[in-house]
């Protein structure tokens, strides 16, 4: 029989089947400490992320239930913390940051350096990499426009930085008041939107006309959200990891509304969302385990990533 777990979509409880298959193919990381910022994945299954304490990117094949060492980053010095693949391109994108961190805390904002990479979708070849301009900068996530020029988000400077399709070097596309504490980003068709994880706000930002960045423009929630922290698009909604309320939400949007649905709660500081063919894949990056004194010298292995089925 089908496993069946309760959901609350928007005050409401509903009933959700999931399939046995679907329900055991959690992804287990095969690494202690890794601390997860992000996860993406493809339609057949796969699965990739990054560790914000392991100088590693980690791939899980399809129907495989452990996340292996893939891309080694030791050589270049630094962790993986946003990571974006792109089917299109057969690109993956990369944040990587400085490394080593400290351990269970964040370092100050003065202390990162952070790069975009690209690498073989297939393989894991270098393809690619492009220093975030600024003297200290935080390349969080990714997205690619509708022309394939790549769009970063900067949280340490509250910009968002682009790779023009063509270009040799990220520049500063945008920086406003609203982008302080920029965490997410994403197109969704030809329209980018961003979270700020510290205002918990969804923004809508205009791309005019010479390809310059507008004003951002608050969307409008149905419900509090809190922490939205990764953002991913699929099918015109977005999905959000809620990093301070450890859930997962959809997002149908109608103009710059939202009609917030949650989908799942319970994790362990959800930063990582990507949905993919009929799932939502999630992730935890369990910082939660630097902040709580109930955790200290307490154990958060393993790392895992877990499916949730796309919503009908």
């Amino acid at each position: 029989m089908a496993i069946i777990k309760r959901l609350c979509l928007g005050g409401a409880m509903a009933m959700l089947a999931i399939s046995p298959a679907l329900a055991e193919r959690t992804v287990t990381v095969a690494d202690r400490d890794i601390f997860p910022e992000s996860i993406t994945a493809l339609p057949d299954g796969t699965v990739i992320l990054g560790g914000m304490l392991q100088p590693w990117i980690y791939r899980a094949k399809p129907g495989a239930a452990t996340a292996t060492r893939w891309i080694d980053l030791r050589g270049v010095g630094s962790a993986a913390w946003g990571v974006l693949a792109d089917g299109k391109t057969n690109t993956l994108y990369a944040c990587t940051v400085a490394f080593p961190l400290p351990a269970k805390i964040t370092p100050p904002v003065k202390e990162r350096h952070s790069s975009l990479r690209a690498f073989d979708l297939t393989t894991g070849a270098p393809k690619g990499a492009w220093p975030l301009q600024g003297a200290t900068n935080a390349c969080n996530d990714i997205t690619v426009g509708p022309d394939d020029s790549v769009y970063v988000s900067d949280l340490a400077n509250g910009e968002i930085q682009w790779l023009k399709k063509g270009a040799t070097a990220l520049e500063v596309w945008l920086k406003t008041p609203e982008l302080a504490n920029i965490d997410g980003i994403v197109f969704n068709g030809p329209t980018l939107y961003v979270s700020n994880v510290s205002t918990s706000k969804i923004y809508r930002i205009p791309v005019n006309t010479d390809g310059s960045g507008g004003k951002p423009v608050e969307v409008a929630l149905s419900q509090p959200i809190a922490g939205p922290d990764g953002v991913r698009a699929l099918n015109g909604k977005l999905y959000v990891a809620e990093n301070r309320s450890n859930r997962v939400s959809e997002l149908t949007l109608k103009g710059d509304t939202a009609t917030v649905r949650v989908l799942k709660d319970g994790y362990q500081t959800a930063t990582g969302v990507a949905p993919a063919g009929d799932t939502v894949w999630v992730g935890e990056s369990k910082q939660n385990y630097w902040r709580d004194p109930k955790l200290a010298n307490t154990d958060p292995n393993p790392f895992k990533v877990y499916p949730l089925p796309l919503p009908k």
